[in-house]
């Protein structure tokens, strides 16, 4: 009896350890997979986000290109109306090197969306709180500024 009692034992200790093995490893790449796919709808979403934005970027971009009415107000007014109908936006601007849009920008010094020597760059934003309007700062030494113009190309950087 005492056999039979040993024997079953070691088989039952044997079977139930090899079953929560293998549960074990089942769960494990269940929730590996389910981690991996996760992790890839959040890249997916992240990408179709990014690639929403650069698409906004960019139009607004070609529509400055071809913008020749040489109104400032104008301009504002769309890049405000393209901040405000933009979800998930801190801010949104276009910046022009000096005296590129109208030439006018001693008539311009320290105006709204212009920097002290009437450069216009008109900078809508939420940062602070509420809507503001503000000049882009450090237009000559940030990479925001200084690499898209160096590269004649769309750079996507860190905030």
């Amino acid at each position: 009896m005492l056999y039979i009692v040993l024997g079953v034992t070691l088989v039952m200790c044997a079977s139930s350890y090899v079953i929560i093995s293998q549960v074990t490893e089942q769960a494990n790449e269940l929730a590996y997979a389910d981690a991996e796919n996760t992790a890839l709808a959040h890249a997916q979403a992240f990408d179709a986000n990014l690639q929403r934005n650069v698409i906004v970027a960019e139009t607004l971009a070609s529509t400055m290109e071809n913008y020749n009415s040489g109104n400032r107000d104008e301009v504002s007014a769309i890049v405000k109306d393209l901040f405000l109908t933009t979800p998930g936006v801190v801010g949104a601007y276009v910046g022009f090197e000096p005296n590129a849009f109208d030439g006018r920008d001693d008539q311009f010094v320290n105006a709204a969306g212009h920097d002290a020597t009437g450069r216009f760059m008109p900078y809508w934003n939420t940062l602070g709180g509420s809507l503001a309007l503000d000049p882009l700062a450090d237009t000559d030494t940030s990479d925001y500024y200084q690499l898209p113009l160096k590269l004649k190309k769309t750079v996507v950087l860190e905030p």
